[in-house]
């Protein structure tokens, strides 16, 4: 059955053409596309939280064994193991033009997160430091110095030009922090 969601809940989604809600088992409404929709439906999902983020699960038994699938992989086909990331970083948007394959730390660079309290304006990458604002980043294991600002604005700037050339289409920037993406706190069970 398909859900008219209002905002409150359906975390700022609305459904387009060809997208409609499936609704979890204590009433979470998560977007998906139309053309999964009834077979997702023939199962009974529940909210699964798993460190910062909640996902659509399912438990089963197989040979007498309890396993589980998360709602993401059943869409795109993957097996267990295989890491599928959601691109907008929200993980109640299982539409299939939002999900793709990720390796892990693909997959921990597209994931959005709430910075330090020593962070420059609450941005990602941005130090406060006497008399301005430093910028940085890390790439597989190495720490790149990107300069010191005026403002934390000019070296948020720098991290995300810098996150985009070494990530590419994983890069979750400064720029994107600004999405609505549900965090634990907001969760209505």
């Amino acid at each position: 059955m398909a859900f008219d969601a209002g905002p409150s809940q359906s975390w700022g989604l609305v459904a387009g053409p060809d997208q409609k809600f499936l609704k979890l088992k204590h009433g979470t409404l998560v977007l998906v596309s139309e053309c999964d929709f009834d077979r997702l439906s023939q199962w009974s999902w529940r909210e699964h939280q798993a460190r910062h983020h909640v996902y659509g699960r399912r438990d089963y038994r197989e040979g007498g064994v309890k396993k589980c699938r998360y709602l993401h992989q059943e869409i795109v086909g993957a097996p267990s193991g295989v890491i599928v990331d959601h691109e907008d970083g929200n993980t109640f948007n299982c539409t299939r033009n939002n999900l793709r394959i990720a390796g892990y730390s693909e997959n921990a660079h597209n994931a959005p997160y709430i910075t330090s309290r020593r962070s420059g304006g609450g941005f990602r990458g941005v130090y406060e430091r006497e008399g301005g604002f430093r910028a940085d980043i890390q790439y597989r294991g190495e720490r790149y110095y990107l300069g010191d600002f005026e403002t934390a604005e000019e070296a948020a700037d720098a991290y995300d030009a810098k996150a985009i050339q070494l990530y590419g289409d994983f890069a979750w920037t400064n720029a994107t922090r600004n999405l609505e993406v549900p965090r634990e706190m907001d969760i209505p069970f």
